[in-house]
């Protein structure tokens, strides 16, 4: 999703589940190769379905688990080729390092609720971490760009480490470069969505 494009949204949040795979009978390196692509593919588009969007690797992580194999050079390409299946067949749309569902327009804000999965920063969608700073401005009327990135950061049940500081922190800029927020006297509070 492009930031200038943003448009008046309520922001909607739910907590981020992972999904259990029913294990399939077929499993190690010989099975997983024997396995037609369209059939990965179908496997890709389940995952992307119930959790898209979701980051390429994660999904490729997850499918090579599914079949009880460790991620090679062999293994990846053949979950690229996939991918590649799911993306032109099976109704799965890529953005960036993100798969999602074909007819997803908006993600969800998925947060950190102690019991689910917490994802790396780079894992989660730039359109999430959009949605959760605007939340956190929208609930704070006008908060520090520090605190901001703290909370921001909390609803994903992540700290503020450098990297996680950096990727928040460029959202904020771009948000701010557009005027979709704006910064008075050191201060953050919302711009237009308009």
């Amino acid at each position: 999703m492009e930031i200038e494009s943003l448009q008046p949204f309520p922001v909607h949040s739910e907590e981020y589940r992972q999904i259990n795979f029913q294990r399939t009978h077929l499993c190690g390196a010989e099975d997983f190769h024997n396995t037609s692509a369209w059939r990965i593919a179908q496997a890709i588009k389940n995952l992307v379905e119930k959790e898209g969007p979701i980051h390429r690797d994660v999904v490729k992580r997850r499918v090579a688990n599914l079949f009880q194999v460790r991620m090679g050079s062999r293994i990846s390409q053949k979950l690229d080729s996939a991918i590649f299946a799911a993306k032109t067949t099976n109704g799965v749309r890529v953005n960036g390092d993100f798969l999602w569902p074909e007819n997803m327009k908006y993600a969800t804000l998925r947060v950190y609720n102690g019991g689910s999965v917490k994802r790396p920063i780079e894992h989660i969608p730039p359109q999430e971490i959009i949605f959760a700073v605007i939340e956190c401005v929208q609930n704070s009327i006008s908060i520090s760009e520090d605190d901001l990135i703290k909370e921001a950061a909390r609803l994903f049940g992540l700290r503020a480490t450098k990297k996680v500081s950096a990727e928040i922190r460029w959202i904020i800029r771009r948000l701010i470069s557009v005027d979709k927020l704006i910064q008075k006297s050191k201060k953050i509070m919302m711009g237009s969505l308009k």
